[in-house]
């Protein structure tokens, strides 16, 4: 035998996951603004030191690759 929730028909499920989905949504801890703008400096900084830190890597591992091969030859 089916069970008692099994029968709605469609458009009563999917009127069901909104309503539940709007009382998730209010269960959310929303950052404010400040804190927002704080995380995104945070995260601005930290990939600018990463990029520059990966170039400074990047460039001398081609100059030392280029150094050998001289010595190479």
């Amino acid at each position: 035998m089916a069970e008692s929730g099994t029968n709605k028909n469609i458009f009563a499920k999917i009127g069901e996951f909104f309503k539940n989905l709007k009382g998730e949504l209010k269960k959310i801890a929303w950052p404010t603004l400040n804190q927002t703008v704080k995380q995104t400096i945070v995260v601005v900084v930290i990939s600018v030191i990463l990029c520059l830190f990966i170039g400074l890597i990047d460039m001398l591992s081609k100059y030392g690759v280029s150094a050998l091969n001289t010595i190479i030859k």
